[in-house]
């Protein structure tokens, strides 16, 4: 919720939690790389803007000192071509859903989630279902999902809102 003290820092950042039941589960890294930044405006590296295609213009002479790749201005070998991990702190604008309650997850935080924790054709469970964003969005990538909503209201809303783009939904 947003948060307007003025005696304290605004809490700006929610925690989410990746749990499994087992050791053997789905992280897809390469669904949710995020652009390189080493080469634009965002670097936070010394140098980090200045080094690109430059002999001996690392930005770190020390740590990757023996790579040929790095010391003779090539860094784009260094670097995986999708993009780079995930960090652990995302920046993603509120969601908002006309109908909904206060606390629609943005379409964005959910899209993450289900890229990076399934494969196509998986089951998606929602035990706290809302609008039905989540559910939304496991159908845009092709997953199966299964909503469990203890509010009727917000159940209703999260059906008619799926009904729009599924004739076969049920609603228990």
């Amino acid at each position: 919720m947003p948060s307007s003290v003025k005696n304290r820092p605004t809490t700006d950042h929610e925690t989410l939690f990746l749990f499994s039941k087992t050791a053997d589960y789905v992280y897809n890294a390469d669904a949710i790389r995020e652009p390189h930044v080493t080469f634009s405006q965002d670097s936070k590296m010394r140098g980090g803007r200045n080094h690109f295609g430059k002999k001996d213009g690392t930005p770190e002479q020390g740590k990757n000192k023996g790579n040929n790749n790095l010391h003779d201005g090539r860094w784009d070998q260094a670097f995986h071509p999708l993009g780079r991990n995930k960090r652990t702190v995302w920046s993603i604008p509120l969601g908002k859903f006309r109908e909904a309650h206060f606390a629609v997850f943005p379409p964005k935080l959910v899209e993450t989630c289900i890229l990076a924790g399934s494969a196509e054709g998986d089951l998606i469970l929602d035990p706290f279902m809302g609008s039905g964003t989540t559910a939304l969005i496991a159908k845009q990538w092709k997953r199966h999902f299964l909503g469990i909503e203890l509010v009727l209201e917000y159940g209703e809303m999260a059906f008619n809102r799926l009904a729009k783009l599924d004739e076969q939904l049920v609603l228990f």
